[in-house]
């Protein structure tokens, strides 16, 4: 959001304060360009998963919010990659036509990792480990 903020501000107002008011063009491009970021980083920010108790609820967006009880998980596909960076581990869970996905540098991930780990039967984790040679 601040990215299209930025955007805003740095196109026409050096413009007009220079060289005084420019085409209305110049404006509406600008406005679109930070409206279109703004509702973009809104949109990727709403990204949330809570668990009360046995039941875990995902919002995924504005719009899209579901709710699931660990029991009705289908199948959890783990995938660990490794590099010279570090590990990297990218969780994708699965409840019938629903899933959500938990990775490494999400806040948190640590914690959901280890409750789906916990509270998941083994038999429905499909754990996979990619090496990268440098």
């Amino acid at each position: 959001m601040l990215f299209g903020v930025a955007l805003f501000v740095l196109l026409p107002v050096p413009f007009t304060v220079y060289r005084g008011v420019q085409h209305a063009l110049l404006y509406i491009i600008s406005g679109g360009l930070a409206s279109i970021f703004g509702w973009l980083s809104l949109y990727t920010m709403t990204y949330k998963i809570s668990v009360d108790g046995s039941s875990i609820h995902v919002r995924k967006s504005f719009f899209k919010k579901f709710s699931l009880d660990v029991a009705d998980i289908d199948q959890v596909d783990w995938l660990v990659s490794s590099s010279g960076f570090g590990k990297m581990e990218n969780v994708t869970v699965r409840v019938g036509s629903r899933k959500f996905g938990v990775q490494t540098f999400m806040t948190n991930s640590e914690e959901m990792m280890a409750y789906l780990k916990a509270n998941v039967d083994d038999s429905k984790i499909r754990t996979e480990t990619r090496g990268f040679v440098s």
